[in-house]
């Protein structure tokens, strides 16, 4: 970044670091925006692009869009919902996103009755694990990609993570890098409750409130039922090992298998958490990424957004890693050729 703003040209484009905009205001006299700034400047400006993260660091706008009790992930201090702000007071059309597609989803690892701060899942390696809800049974195919298994997450609230020893040292403990499930499990050994059967598991989570009382008596029926799946090689109840492109991680099938035993004697466990990598339901925007006015149903004149701080290309739906970068670069490109084309030029461009 640094070495691409000192190739840019002062006299063509300035860009100054640190300065935040806090406030976005329209003289309609003079057709201009006044942008605002964190250094107590009022920049006139014909155009104005916000192109930025959501408001992921801001707890007020999280809890007003039913999002209170989500980690972070990529906790920005940037990420202060600015335009969702400025939305609000200009009267912009709001996205017509709503939970759960308003916001980017995995996992958050959790300690039993405390919680490990952006520890993000992306991955859950290894083929000895599970995940149970808060009365033992099991919700979904833990291979599934980590943005669906967030929203199940999100969805229904105390999930767990039960695994093995051997899993543990070897999928998740490991050293890291993008095999690595991104729990430093040596780093926060107090984020897993270990036990040396499913009955002494069972007892230490309900007393420690993550669990119910009916996960003592269900919780080893469905253990019992994994590992009895795990020996034949099929998962009838999710399908998991089905699709195994979709499935695996970045490590292969044959070092870690889809599906695979946990051993009873050695259980550890720990809390997953609801986890937003960003949000993504801010204003909605044109075919040009222009703000719309919510009276008029019009563009706002030199009003563009890109990025998660504006509504999702996709309507919030993750078809793949790099959808939020995809969304931004398209974004960007629309926007700046509306500024810098004429209205045939741009359609041309677009």
């Amino acid at each position: 970044l640094a070495s691409f703003v000192q190739a840019l040209d002062p006299a063509v484009l300035h860009i100054r670091r640190g300065c935040r905009c806090t406030d976005l205001q329209r003289d309609e006299r003079a057709r201009l925006w006044e942008v605002h700034t964190s250094t107590n400047e009022v920049v006139l400006a014909k155009n104005v692009i916000f192109a930025s993260g959501g408001f992921t660091a801001n707890a007020a706008i999280m809890r007003r869009r039913g999002l209170s009790g989500v980690v972070p992930h990529f906790y920005n201090e940037h990420n202060s919902g600015i335009l969702e702000e400025v939305a609000e007071r200009l009267r912009l059309r709001a996205s017509s996103q709503a939970l759960p597609h308003a916001a980017w989803w995995c996992e958050a690892v959790g300690i039993a009755g405390e919680h490990a701060p952006n520890q993000a899942v992306l991955f859950l390696n290894g083929g000895s694990m599970m995940v149970v809800d808060r009365a033992g049974r099991r919700v979904y195919n833990e291979k599934y990609e980590y943005a669906r298994r967030g929203r199940v997450c999100f969805e229904k609230r105390g999930l767990l993570l039960i695994t093995d020893g051997a899993n543990l040292n070897e999928h998740i403990g490991g050293s890291p890098g993008p095999d690595n499930i991104h729990i430093p499990a040596r780093r926060y050994t107090n984020a897993f409750v270990r036990a040396r059967s499913a009955a002494e598991l069972a007892a230490e989570l309900v007393a420690r409130g993550v669990a119910e009382p009916a996960f003592a008596r269900e919780f080893p029926r469905q253990l019992q039922q994994f590992n009895e799946m795990a020996s034949k090689g099929i998962d009838p109840q999710f399908g998991r090992g089905r699709d195994a492109e979709r499935e695996t991680s970045f490590r292969g099938e044959a070092s870690a298998p889809l599906l695979s035993a946990i051993d009873g004697t050695d259980l550890y466990a720990c809390v997953l958490r609801p986890s937003a990598l960003d949000t993504c339901c801010g204003p909605a925007l044109d075919e040009r990424n222009r703000c719309i006015d919510g009276a008029s149903g019009r563009a706002m004149p030199g009003l563009f957004a890109i990025g998660n701080c504006a509504a999702s290309l996709t309507n919030g739906v993750y078809l793949a890693p790099g959808i939020p970068i995809i969304s931004g670069m398209i974004g960007a490109l629309r926007a700046t050729n509306t500024i810098v084309f004429s209205e045939e030029e741009t359609s041309n461009h677009i």
